[in-house]
């Protein structure tokens, strides 16, 4: 082929028309010293707000368990009540002392005088029973309602054996003697 048969390269500028078009593409970019303060500053806003945040979700998930631990014991207490059949309860009840016999109680409930229990007093109760029947009596002596028998002098009927006071307390009370 001679050299005008050749034919020249040709370039694409040459051949095709110039097209161009607008793109967005991500790139490094390296901050200035002025939007690095900037990010400082809005990481501690951030981080203050999250804490801020997680804080109040703690107060509420514990409101929120508080309320579901109550209904669980309110359910819990329906449900033994429930299965049982019955619960306790407080009523007003009357004791009546040395009843029915002399060292027993009687307790009635006082809304429907139902028998309660009948049971053996303690020892403090025989105790403030008998301190009670010392007062009443020492209120009726008090009063005269109660005269202690006098002692006349010079009786014809002088005992023979006379004892001391010791020993009349002694043989009064229900104690052994000790040798």
């Amino acid at each position: 082929m001679s050299e005008q048969d050749t034919i020249p390269a040709a370039k694409a500028e040459d051949v095709l028309p110039e097209k161009k078009e607008k793109i967005t593409k991500t790139l490094k970019y390296e901050f200035t010293t002025d939007e690095m303060l900037q990010l400082g500053k809005d990481l501690g806003g951030h981080a203050i707000k999250k804490s801020q945040v997680e804080s109040d979700k703690k107060k509420v998930v514990a409101d929120f368990k508080a309320q579901t631990d109550e209904l669980d014991a309110k359910i819990q207490r329906c449900s033994n009540s429930l299965q049982s059949g019955f619960t306790f309860r407080d009523f007003e009840c009357t004791v009546t002392f040395h009843s029915p016999k002399i060292g027993m109680k009687t307790i009635h409930r006082d809304d429907t005088m139902e028998l309660v229990k009948e049971e053996k007093m303690t020892q403090q109760e025989c105790q403030e029973q008998l301190g009670l029947q010392e007062d009443i009596l020492e209120e009726q002596k008090d009063e005269g309602f109660l005269n202690e028998p006098e002692q006349e002098q010079g009786s014809d009927t002088e005992n023979d054996d006379p004892k001391t006071e010791a020993e009349v307390e002694k043989e009064e009370s229900d104690e052994p003697e000790v040798a």
